[in-house]
């Protein structure tokens, strides 16, 4: 018997992105509040104030990553899985504070599916140097 789409997310909130989850990490997603345009034509964005989340390394996400790559990153990507109803879009910026602070922007957002909806986003980053 399939289990249900709202049961399935269920599971994973508590498995995945639960407080005692071992692989899910605190991370700083901040979203394009607005773009301006200086005098000589170079555009600024400005983020929000951010929102903190839970992710998780995409490598962690599957055994096959050790073995296989999804897609073909490049040097300075990285991949992250975050929860299906996390505001993420292209060109917000996400902060990672384990250890070090990294900054990276989102690239490209892939939704994993079940059902009719989704339980999970999948997001290329690139770091920002």
């Amino acid at each position: 018997m399939a289990i249900s789409l709202t049961g399935f997310r269920n599971k994973l909130d508590v498995k995945l992105w639960g407080a005692n989850s071992p692989i899910a990490r605190d991370v700083t997603i901040y979203n394009i509040a607005s773009s301006t345009t200086d005098a000589y034509g170079e555009q600024y964005n400005v983020f929000d104030s951010g929102t903190v989340v839970k992710s998780i390394p995409y490598n962690k996400f599957t055994y096959q990553q050790d073995f296989l790559q999804w897609g073909e990153l490049q040097d300075g990507q990285t991949e992250m899985v975050f929860k299906h109803d996390t505001t993420l879009k292209n060109n917000s910026m996400v902060v990672d504070t384990n250890g070090t602070t990294t900054s990276y922007q989102v690239e490209d957002i892939e939704l994993f599916p079940y059902g009719a909806g989704s339980v999970a986003q999948v997001a290329r980053l690139r770091e920002k140097l």
